[in-house]
């Protein structure tokens, strides 16, 4: 077949023969259109002007009438409404709604007994039992039991073994507002004076001869009202009775009334309320011994009032006391209080004056030294004033913390000393003496959630005396630190550091006229530390370390104390 595309003489292609065939008609076919359009328009017909266009504009008129303003406001007239009111009576009846009840967290089951029991080196049994009645709104007792001794077995001194046994009866009446109380103990604590070398001594020195047994009976019974609404007056009355012996038929008894009203008044009109409280105490003393007999009375009525007065609080107050001893006197001491609230719950400073009367009662000396003589002589400490000033407050919510600094001037302060008239010259008597007392006092304790508890406590002192040469047996400087930390409520850490510096004790100088000659008791740190695995609620075990550092340190002169111990046992609830 030949191929229908020719070629020109330039060389390019030609088109084929049937594609110029079409292009002709088409071209004749626009010819036709157009010549039909073309004599069309040819039949328009023709228009001439024979003179030129001359416009014009029509005469204007003028307006003979002025404008006038019409006023916009309309002026509304005062309408009077009466309406007569009339009761339309409706049978709608109110269905009852049943209270809402709150589920609350079940209460936690309680034990009516706890037992615990214990062994350690040094042969030292423990053994704590208590008991008290379940959850009661009218009544609540118990009982408390508790035994701790111990052979001692020390070296280079004495027979220092020693015991100490406790019972308690107690018990609580609610009556409607009121709490009626009482209450019986029994205390008996054994101790020998074992400040001296056994060898020396073993043929002239018996167990009769070092042993000191101190047995205390004591009963209370009171009520106290229990009104919620602080306007009314809330009150309490307190007897109270202790009889102390000792094993060398020393005898104490003491018998104190205190009573107490508090009531919520407007008093003052600088504030919206205050607090009102009268407190009176009455003691009454009466020592015998191989040497005397004696006794002796304290009587302190209290009256102070508390409110508060913007971003202050203020406490005022008087405090007559009464001291009928072998010479009688009346002394006043202020109350005074005033906290400053610099930040909220954060930052509150604070300063004051108080003062007090204090009885060195045979129990209160042998509880701080049990190794005294049982001629000890007894008197009144008098804190003429103390002024005090500091800072408290909480760094964060798990934090507080309270430094204080304050002065006192007291007559008549306390030093124990060695009684060098006992044959051994190991037992110890009392010294009293004038004191300006300068104490900084600096507290830090902390707690996250129910994990970690700290307790941090420094006390620095300085005593200015008036006869005698040194403090006797006091340090210028204590210091203890407690931890608590809790492992998933099942296992318990504890740790308590105590830390004292020097002090001195009294003796003499050898020869024909004997001079006080201060001998130094060095400072000691003892270290304790415990832990307790719960097994379950009511089932543990425990073990405690003392003295962990093992030093042989000195409480008071020439009474050593027990090198490194430790005690375990086990806590039983039922």
């Amino acid at each position: 077949m030949k191929n229908s595309l020719n070629k020109n003489k330039f060389g390019g292609k030609i088109m084929n023969t049937s594609k110029i065939r079409n292009i002709k008609y088409l071209v004749l076919v626009f010819s036709v259109f157009i010549g039909n359009t073309v004599t069309l328009f040819a039949q328009t017909e023709e228009i001439k002007v024979v003179a030129p266009y001359t416009p014009t504009i029509s005469d204007a008129f003028k307006i003979n009438f002025n404008p006038v303003i019409k006023d916009s406001i309309v002026e509304v007239p005062d309408l009077i409404y009466v309406i007569t009111p009339r009761r339309i009576n409706t049978t709608f009846q109110v269905e009852p709604i049943n209270a809402a009840k709150m589920v609350g967290e079940p209460l936690t089951k309680l034990y009516k007994s706890y037992l615990k029991l214990g062994f350690g080196t040094y042969t030292t049994p423990l053994g704590e039992f208590s008991f008290n009645n379940l959850r009661s709104k009218n009544q609540s007792y118990g009982l408390r039991l508790k035994h701790l001794s111990s052979t001692g077995k020390m070296d280079t001194v004495g027979d220092n073994s020693y015991n100490k046994n406790e019972a308690e009866i107690y018990g609580k009446q609610f009556i409607d507002n009121y709490i009626v109380f009482g209450g019986l103990n029994y205390n008996r604590k054994m101790v020998h004076y074992y400040a001296f070398n056994p060898e020396k001594y073993k043929d002239t020195v018996s167990e009769k001869n070092i042993k000191q047994v101190y047995s205390l009976i004591g009963f209370n019974a009171g009520y106290m009202s229990n009104i919620a609404d602080s306007t009314k007056l809330n009150h309490f009355v307190k007897f109270s009775y202790n009889n102390l012996t000792d094993y060398y038929k020393a005898k104490e008894s003491k018998f104190s009334i205190n009573g107490g009203l508090e009531k919520q008044t407007k008093f003052l009109k600088l504030a919206n309320s205050q607090i009102l409280t009268v407190n009176i105490n009455a003691d009454i003393f009466n020592n015998k011994n191989k040497l005397n007999t004696s006794s002796a009375s304290a009587i302190e009525i209290y009256p102070q009032i508390s409110t508060y007065y913007n971003e202050f609080r203020i406490t005022l107050g008087l405090k007559p006391t009464f001291q009928l001893d072998t010479v009688d006197y009346l002394r006043f001491y202020p109350e005074v209080n005033v906290e400053a609230f610099l930040v909220k719950n954060i930052v509150v400073a604070y300063i004051g004056m108080t003062g007090g009367l204090e009885r060195n009662s045979y129990k209160t000396l042998s509880d701080e030294n049990p190794f005294l003589i049982s001629t000890i002589p007894t008197g009144f400490t008098n804190t003429k004033y103390k002024l005090f000033g500091g800072l408290k407050g909480a760094v964060s919510s798990f934090a507080t913390y309270n430094l204080n600094l304050n002065s006192s001037v007291i007559e008549n302060m306390p030093f124990f000393v060695n009684d060098t008239s006992s044959f051994l010259k190991n037992r110890f008597t009392v010294v009293y003496d004038d004191v300006n007392l300068i104490n900084f006092n600096a507290q830090i304790a902390t707690q996250i959630r129910e994990k970690l508890k700290v307790l941090f406590r420094a006390d620095f002192y300085q005593y200015n005396l008036d006869k005698e040469l040194k403090p006797w047996q006091k340090s210028n400087v204590k210091i203890t630190l407690g931890l608590n930390y809790n492992i998933k409520n099942k296992l318990y850490f504890n740790a308590d550091i105590f830390a004292y510096n020097t002090k001195y004790a009294r003796t003499y100088s050898k020869g024909r006229n004997p001079v006080v000659e201060p001998k130094k008791l060095y400072g000691y740190v003892d270290f304790n530390f415990g832990f307790e695995y719960r097994y379950t609620k009511i089932l543990s075990a425990f073990l405690t370390f003392n003295n962990i550092e093992g030093e042989r340190y000195f409480r008071w002169n020439d009474y050593p104390s027990q090198r490194f111990n430790f005690m375990g046992g086990i806590t039983y609830a039922f």
